[in-house]
């Protein structure tokens, strides 16, 4: 009996192994990730709290309206019996197994397949051979590559979008650790019932502080917001302002130019027709006039004072939340199509107001607060002969005269060459068409920033960074000669396009 009981025991373990292994991915061997498609029979089934979709608009809104209906509109908010909160961020790959847990949060995943590309394509970016050797030095926190070329050639040769990261998908409802399937996303949406929404993006819902993937993902600033609920909102729940739905895109900093042009405003790209048609849903967003003059843009039916909460009055209390997936800060390890998505928008109404033919401007950025580029005049007379010698017009943008931004979005979508130093402007290439070129001053160690250069490729632009060699934050002192030659070679290739 004593050998029979070992035999039965060896293979209920057998049994069990078995089936662990074909739920969890086996990543030591090397096989490729398991899509946790809900109408697949091949895979375990995932968890109920979500649903797989298309990464389409039809799609989507009909999802979200499917969900409207079954949920309540009167907004009320019960503390977790443990007074505190579990942070949970998509910055994790453990980020859903997590959000499974609370019932009052349904998510919709949105499909990606091997052939998305986003619809647009992605270039070389190029670094003159400052750059290069800056980025070969680079010793800071964040591991950008240094696979740098100074082959200006290269800038026409179409690259593979950034792999899309994978999430640890939970199967069922039994929630453990162990079962789990691997899945790759697009990007997703959540939709909460009972939801406190702080003026930096983050949802208080059930015991969880549900964060935006942003600038706020950072162990302080986390504890930061955990501090403002428990000393600023927890004792003042029944003062909240109350609303029905509404949909969150502020973040944190979403009120520099910067971090709302690219980071926030691009969380509502894939939404925009579905808000538009129900308007009793806010948007809360931080009302800078450059955010509600860019609502105006893709609403322009709308009253802007009526479709937007400004997230300056603080936290409030909604019983539906609509929370979209974040941006990360400075677009670092960014797999979203929103801020594409978003330039695609804008640039469907901005066509309409330009005249025909449209100007070929090249764009010179003049910074003269702060990391003013010392070389500025010699380059803006470089520039002024270039834009003589090939009809075209330059124009400097100076941040202490700046245009409408009606006026603008106009200038950088009919730009063909934009030169800056790094800094908010170059955010403007958000209105500009793909296939634009940029040329970036960046700033020395340890001031690198390369936040303009995802930018870049992922609104189709072509990319070519030149390092300050000193001076920076202050100033930026740049190799002119490795500026002219850029320029040069660019100009060549606009021309040439121009004429043909």
């Amino acid at each position: 009996m004593k050998y029979l009981r070992k035999v039965m025991l060896s293979i209920i373990c057998l049994a069990v192994i078995m089936a662990l292994n074909h739920i969890v991915f086996d990543t030591t061997q090397g096989k490729p990730p398991k899509p946790a498609y809900k109408s697949s029979m091949r895979y375990v089934e995932i968890h109920s709290h979500f649903i797989t979709i298309s990464d389409n608009r039809f799609a989507i809104e009909k999802h979200l309206n499917e969900h409207r209906s079954g949920m309540s509109r009167v907004a009320h908010f019960i503390m977790p019996q443990s007074g505190i909160f579990k942070d949970v961020t998509s910055s994790r790959d453990d980020y859903f197994t997590h959000i499974a847990t609370e019932h009052n949060i349904k998510t919709l995943l949105f499909q990606t397949t091997d052939s998305d590309k986003d619809g647009h394509g992605v270039f070389q970016w190029i670094g003159s051979k400052s750059l290069c050797r800056a980025l070969g030095n680079y010793k800071g926190n964040i591991p950008y590559s240094n696979s740098c070329t100074t082959n200006m050639e290269e800038t026409f040769s179409a690259q593979r979008p950034e792999r899309k990261p994978r999430f640890k998908l939970p199967v069922n409802d039994t929630l453990t650790e162990e079962l789990f399937q691997w899945g790759t996303i697009s990007s997703f949406i959540h939709i909460i019932q009972n939801g406190i929404i702080s003026n930096d993006g983050v949802v208080f819902v059930g015991d969880l502080q549900v964060i935006p993937y942003s600038c706020l993902d950072r162990p302080e600033a986390i504890q930061a917001s955990k501090e403002h609920f428990s000393t600023t909102i927890k004792d003042k729940l029944d003062q909240l302002p109350r609303y029905g739905e509404v949909f969150v895109i502020t973040q944190f900093w979403s009120g520099e130019f910067y971090h709302g042009m690219v980071e926030s405003l691009p969380r509502l790209s894939r939404y925009i027709g579905f808000i538009d048609k129900r308007n009793d849903i806010k948007i809360y967003v931080a009302c800078t006039s450059f955010m509600k003059s860019s609502l105006q843009t893709i609403f322009p039916s709308r009253n802007i004072s009526e479709l937007v909460i400004c997230d300056k009055i603080g936290p409030i209390l909604a019983a539906r939340v609509y929370f979209p997936e974040g941006t990360p800060c400075g677009m670092y390890k960014s797999s979203q199509s929103g801020v594409y998505q978003m330039s695609r928008e804008f640039n469907k109404y901005i066509g309409l107001s330009i005249h025909i033919p449209p100007k070929n401007y090249i764009i010179l950025i003049k910074r003269t607060k702060h990391r003013i580029l010392v070389q500025h005049d010699v380059i803006a007379s470089f520039l002024n002969d270039i834009a003589k010698q090939n009809d075209m017009e330059l124009f400097i943008y100076a941040d202490d005269k700046l245009p409408s931004f009606s006026d603008t979005r106009n200038l950088f979508h009919q730009a063909r060459l934009v030169v800056a130093p790094h800094g908010a402007g170059l955010a403007n290439t958000l209105f500009s068409t793909p296939g634009l070129f940029v040329i970036e001053i960046v700033c020395n160690h340890p001031h690198l920033n390369l936040c303009y250069r995802q930018l870049a490729i992922f609104l189709g632009h072509h990319y070519h960074g030149v390092s300050s060699q000193f001076g920076c934050e202050s100033t930026l002192n740049v190799d002119v000669n490795e500026v002219k030659e850029a320029i040069q070679f660019y100009i060549k290739h606009i021309v040439k396009k121009k004429n043909s």
